[in-house]
């Protein structure tokens, strides 16, 4: 039920769009975790990880009761060029031995 770009599910909720009407973007938290890290480690320290990791590209929780675990952003790219910010985290961490980057958007 969504949209799969180099790795990454997105999901669109245009009714949840934000209070200008603009579309958001979600995609579940384990998008922003290496598979080593998903193997390893528990769920809520995954989750702490991944948040963290998302916030750095401006990513928020999103708390809608229609998707569990997601993260949330505002859709004002292409969907190719946020899975390629997210992949380059993801290799960026992976290399940092799980360090997130102070990279911002």
């Amino acid at each position: 039920m969504g949209i799969t770009i180099n790795g990454i599910t997105f999901h669109r909720y245009v009714a949840n769009a934000d209070s200008y009407g603009n579309e958001r973007i979600v995609v579940h938290f384990h998008a922003f975790l290496t598979d080593k890290e998903i193997e390893n480690l528990e769920t809520l320290e995954a989750w702490y990880i991944a948040s963290k990791r998302a916030k750095k590209l401006g990513w928020k929780t999103y708390r809608g009761n229609n998707f569990g675990g997601g993260l949330v952003c505002q859709y004002c790219t292409t969907l190719e060029t946020l899975a390629n910010e997210i992949n380059e985290l993801k290799a960026t961490c992976e290399k940092n031995n799980g360090k997130y980057t102070t990279r911002k958007r």
